[in-house]
């Protein structure tokens, strides 16, 4: 019994040589990416053709929302607000 077969009979599936773990790593990629959906992009499959756009559309939407979140906090900062650092708010402090 040569070394391969040792590792199969003690953990089956085990690839047999270097190809034969290639095939299998493949086979896995391919799964991954075209049939597997992946619960970070919304439980799309990863390089399907329709679920592409749902994926390119979730990250507009998000980089909308950032736009948003950016300019709300430069308007808050124009706002005449006084800042934690302005000689107001420390000249006042006991």
């Amino acid at each position: 019994m040569g070394c391969a077969e040792c590792l199969r009979a003690i953990r089956p599936g085990a690839p047999g040589n270097a190809d034969h773990g290639r095939h299998i790593i493949g086979a896995y990629v391919r799964h991954s990416n075209t049939e597997r959906i992946h619960s970070a992009i919304n439980y799309a499959l990863g390089l399907a053709g329709p679920h592409l756009a749902i994926v390119t559309e979730r990250d507009r939407k998000l980089e909308a929302t950032r736009e948003r979140r950016a300019e709300c906090r430069r308007e808050a900062g124009n706002a005449g607000l006084p800042r934690a650092s302005s000689p107001e708010l420390l000249d006042n402090h006991p």
